[in-house]
């Protein structure tokens, strides 16, 4: 199961695994936490995840697992994790009924519920003006006049991945 170039290859329950391990390290992801600038610890979490996860694993240690290759897959995951998790607290304030409501599509979305509260909430640094409330109440009065259901899911749902493109077009 190694690919050509030698890649580590992750599969669910390596990565299940991963996931757990990862939250027994809160130096690793919670900013919070009093060594979390401490370099030489925060590579001695990174160590141990590895280290937990050979021992685990007779596959993982079948193959050549890195501290890259940790480090890699937990920031895919971070990425992958924030990315549903913006959509479904923009899902929630969009005012959309609970069926509208995003689901993750994460398979492993619940088990790094954890990294919520793991850093403070920046401020918005958007030089984009503030939506005015005449176009919200406009909008608003525009998505009241429709009346077929399915219409109306699919224009909210238009107008939710819009605003979530232009969130990320912002962010790049």
């Amino acid at each position: 199961m190694v690919s050509q170039s030698n890649k580590f290859v992750w599969s669910k329950e390596i990565t299940q695994d991963l996931c757990l391990l990862y939250e027994n390290h809160p130096i690793l992801y919670c900013t919070y936490a009093p060594d979390y600038k401490n370099k030489n610890k925060r590579d001695n979490a990174l160590i141990k995840i590895k280290q937990d996860l050979i021992d685990k694993n007779a596959f993982v240690a079948a193959q050549t697992l890195t501290i890259q290759d940790v480090k890699s897959k937990i920031h895919g995951l971070r990425t992958q994790f924030f990315k549903e998790y913006n959509k479904i607290k923009c899902s929630k304030t969009s005012g959309c009924s609970t069926d509208e409501i995003e689901k993750p599509k994460l398979w492993c979305y619940h088990l790094l519920e954890f990294l919520v509260n793991s850093a403070p909430v920046r401020p918005s640094t958007s030089t984009i003006e503030e939506v005015s409330s005449s176009v919200d109440v406009s909008v608003a009065e525009e998505l009241r006049k429709i009346k077929d259901v399915t219409i109306l899911r699919r224009v909210k749902r238009t107008i939710f991945n819009c605003l979530m493109d232009a969130q990320d077009e912002e962010n790049v």
